[in-house]
C-alpha cells in the first residue's frame, strides 16, 4: 500500500492482503511505517494491500 494510504486509511482490524492470503492488522507502528499482523509478523506497509469495501 501507498505510504498516504497507509497513514491516512489503515486502522488497527483492518483486513490486508499479503502473500495472497487474507489477515487482520491487530497493531500499526506509524515512525517506522510497520504493521503488526495476526500472525506477530511485522512488516512494511508497502508489502501489504489494504482491503477495502
Amino acid at each position: 500500500m501507498r505510504m498516504n494510504v497507509f497513514m491516512t486509511q489503515c486502522r488497527i482490524g483492518s483486513m490486508v492482503m499479503y502473500k495472497n492470503k487474507k489477515r487482520y492488522v491487530i497493531d500499526i507502528n506509524r515512525n517506522t511505517k510497520e504493521i503488526c499482523m495476526n500472525n506477530n509478523h511485522w512488516i512494511r506497509c508497502t508489502e501489504v494491500e489494504l482491503l477495502t469495501k
